[in-house]
């Protein structure tokens, strides 16, 4: 049971010093065992998940991750986009737990739970540090969740690499905080749709009309 404002005990000796403060925002280092996380739930059409960041500066208001911040202590839902905790993991880890994945034949889905490309990620650099251990690990399945136009071109992986792009389309006016509008995110799209590459669109969350 989460205690309003107690980290879970799994949590405690895992949070680390403040890195960085920006505006509002404070940005904590996570200690974790594992970037690359297996998943049990048979309903998903991916079987291991990785989140470089725990909480998302773009602060969508419709996000299902906000309440596992509870876990880390805190129980107002805004410190989801204040309070952002950057994992660190071994890269050799990393790159095992990569080789497991490919040899499951399941996808590793990047950005899962929150934005791999949120503006934290030009300064912490951990999902840069991901896909170089993709890069190493050809012959994976990957797919990326992201509602930010600037991340790497197919072309940065191995011909081997089964590569997905998802484009979140939602911008501004749908409580998505900084993310940028939705047009460049549509150009990048196509950009990134090539023979053997995937860039599906997808709208969330479904508005009623």
């Amino acid at each position: 049971m989460i205690k309003p404002g107690v980290p879970a005990p799994g949590f405690v000796k895992r949070i680390g010093a403040i890195v960085d403060e920006r505006r509002r925002t404070e940005f904590r280092s996570l200690d974790s065992a594992e970037l690359v996380n297996r998943l049990t739930d048979a309903r998903m059409p991916f079987g291991w998940t990785v989140n470089p960041y725990r909480g998302c500066e773009f602060g969508c208001r419709y996000c299902y991750a906000r309440p596992t911040h509870g876990y880390l202590g805190h129980a107002n839902p805004e410190e989801f986009e204040q309070r952002i905790y950057v994992k660190r993991a071994d890269d050799g880890r990393l790159v095992a737990r990569l080789r497991k994945a490919r040899e499951s034949g399941e996808e590793v889905a990047i950005g899962t739970a929150t934005d791999p490309y949120q503006p934290a990620e030009g300064r912490f650099g951990v999902t840069r540090s991901v896909l170089e251990a993709v890069r190493r690990v050809p012959g994976l399945r990957v797919g990326i969740t992201t509602k930010v136009e600037a991340m790497p071109s197919a072309t940065y992986f191995p011909q081997a690499t089964d590569l997905k792009f998802s484009f979140m389309l939602l911008g501004w006016s749908s409580g998505t905080g900084e993310a940028s509008s939705p047009s460049p995110r549509m150009r990048r799209c196509f950009a990134a749709s090539s023979p053997g590459r995937r860039a599906p669109i997808s709208a969330w969350p479904p508005w009623p009309s």
